[in-house]
């Protein structure tokens, strides 16, 4: 996760998104290419390289967010653009998982990708991609993860709903919208339950595992 930290980087410069025309701010403009709107929520990012040469993480962040949501026509294009940002990067790992996990998606229908989403993370509890059952054990202290999750993301202008505020997609975009040193705080406690799923898909065949150990492998410290 230290390359997420890489990604913040304060500018004056005055931005108006595309999407809402509102201002952005400056504390929401990390680098060019790598930004929010602190509005509507949109992330903007355009570019998989920054100014200074490093890898865009925050955009495979959200590309990796955009498939964790319920699936939609367009899923499987979804899948290619994340593929596309995680090619551009420096390791040859999570393209190959991304790779595996975009190959197997093409040989389904829609209607099959979003019945195995729905069996898999709907429906199976250790599969769940709502984290605070597994990340706290009590009750109190999930209340507390999910009530800060949902203050943050709504003053990021990200939407929350149909989803609570700890599911797996928005803890995504909580990061990719985060100072360095936050970014890198909320991955220490997202990654074991990350790898709780990916141990529980472990054997089973499923064409999301793939996708979830594409995850674990980008929120690992290295």
């Amino acid at each position: 996760m230290r390359r997420v930290a890489r990604l913040f980087k304060s500018s004056r410069h005055s931005i108006h998104c595309p999407k809402c025309e509102g201002r952005i701010s400056p504390g929401a403009i990390y680098r060019t290419g790598a930004m929010y709107c602190d509005h509507c929520g949109a992330w903007l990012a355009t570019s998989h390289w920054l100014s200074d040469g490093s890898y865009n993480w925050g955009l495979v962040l959200e590309r990796l967010a955009d498939l964790l949501i319920e699936p939609t026509p367009e899923y499987t294009d979804r899948a290619q653009a994340c593929l596309t940002a995680i090619q551009s990067g420096h390791s040859n790992q999570p393209a190959t998982l991304m790779a595996g996990f975009s190959d197997r998606l093409k040989k389904l229908s829609f209607e099959q990708i979003q019945k195995v989403y729905r069996d898999t993370f709907e429906g199976t509890p250790s599969c769940s991609l709502s984290l605070s059952k597994s990340i706290y054990g009590f009750r109190g202290d999930q209340e507390n993860f999910v009530a800060r999750m949902s203050r943050e993301l709504e003053s990021k202008g990200v939407q929350i709903a149909p989803y609570s505020s700890d599911h797996l997609s928005l803890c995504l975009r909580a990061m990719s919208r985060r100072c360095a040193a936050l970014g890198e705080d909320l991955a220490f406690v997202v990654l074991p339950a990350v790898s709780k799923i990916v141990a529980a898909m472990r054997g089973t065949n499923n064409v999301f595992e793939d996708l979830l150990s594409t995850v674990e492998w980008v929120l690992t410290p290295r």
